[in-house]
């Protein structure tokens, strides 16, 4: 008697982007992106003030920094890393930052007391807790691959020869609004340039301009990070009036070429250029005799409301109706008196 053979087991296979593999991409990629925004406010604000064009120089170094710490996560992240590792990330940046500027808000609200520490610790608890929560249950695993799936964080072109016209026309919008926002924001008071004191306070006279330095021109104020119930403060965009319209039209470059390669968003762009298509648009020809047409009815139901005023007005300022006042004394003396002869 032969005996059948134990079929071996399967060997366990661990899931892409599971839970412990997200949390640690997303923790460690979250701490590369932030420490590089604070990386790059030091080295620009590092920039000696007799430089030339010394907000320019600070706003290249400020975004070379930026743009250098980018590339880098995205090669240490490797050419396939875990699927939701890059949604956990940008989830992960977004919760950091609220938190932190929320908690630095109760800070400079609440400073006495045990108030404002105490919502602050809160604040950072509950970001904290969130974080963890995203990072490890099921629906924040689905939520990191949604954002992935739909290549928020890629280069992928999703069909790219295909709905070319409606999609330049949606890139075009998004790129009008995020310029216009930039451009607002520019000119912003809160980022109008002051005047950098080199004189002692009292002495409220400055150099002729032919004789300033590069140190006494007008400058841009800079964007610093208050650390909550300390003296710290930690630069993060030395130069705000240039550098944040500029991060501002560079993601919304980034958000104009990425809205219409998601895959959703990219289908409903194509059908709807297809559909387009399918519209049987009128002939030059046609179209002026209608406008012809249009413009004849327009002026003959103008006419005709104009015979049917003046008639009434006619009608109704009679002498034997009064109802109008006749002619143009008539007029001013209603408006005068504010009464009619009935």
């Amino acid at each position: 008697m032969s005996t059948a053979a134990a079929e071996p087991a399967p060997p366990i296979q661990t899931a892409s982007g599971s839970a412990p593999s997200l949390l640690i991409g997303s923790i460690l990629g979250s701490v590369i992106i932030l420490a590089g925004f604070v990386a790059a406010g030091y080295a620009a604000d590092a920039v000696p003030a007799t430089t030339p064009y010394l907000e320019v120089a600070r706003t290249a170094v400020y975004l070379l920094v930026v743009g250098g710490t980018i590339a880098l996560g995205g090669f240490l992240a490797g050419r396939n890393p875990a699927r939701g590792v890059s949604g956990g990330i940008i989830l992960t940046v977004s919760v950091v930052i609220a938190a932190a500027f929320v908690a630095a808000a109760f800070a400079a609200n609440f400073k006495d007391g045990v108030v404002g520490p105490v919502l602050t610790g809160i604040t950072l608890a509950a970001a904290g807790f969130g974080i963890f929560r995203v990072l490890t249950s099921q629906q924040g695993i689905g939520w990191c691959q949604a954002i992935d799936d739909q290549g928020w964080a890629s280069f992928h072109s999703h069909k790219r020869t295909q709905g070319l016209l409606v999609r330049r026309f949606t890139t075009a919008g998004i790129l009008v609004l995020g310029i216009t926002g930039a451009v607002a924001l520019y000119n912003a008071d809160p980022f109008k340039p002051s005047l950098k004191a080199t004189q002692d306070a009292r002495n409220t006279t400055t150099a002729p301009a032919e004789q300033q330095t590069p140190a006494d021109q007008v400058v841009d104020p800079p964007l610093n990070y208050q650390v909550p119930f300390t003296d710290k403060a930690v630069p993060l965009v030395p130069v705000a009036r240039l550098a944040l319209p500029a991060l501002i039209c560079l993601f919304t470059v980034w958000v104009a070429w990425r809205a219409v390669n998601v895959p959703t968003f990219g289908d409903f762009l194509i059908a709807t250029e297809a559909e387009m298509n399918k519209v049987s648009w009128t002939s030059r020809k046609r179209l002026i005799q209608d406008t012809i047409v249009v413009l004849v009815c327009l002026a003959l139901l103008t006419l005709f409301l104009f015979a049917i005023d003046m008639f009434w007005s006619w009608l109704l300022s009679l002498e034997f109706i009064g109802v109008l006042p006749k002619g143009k004394a008539g007029s001013d003396a209603a408006a005068l008196t504010g009464t009619l002869d009935w």
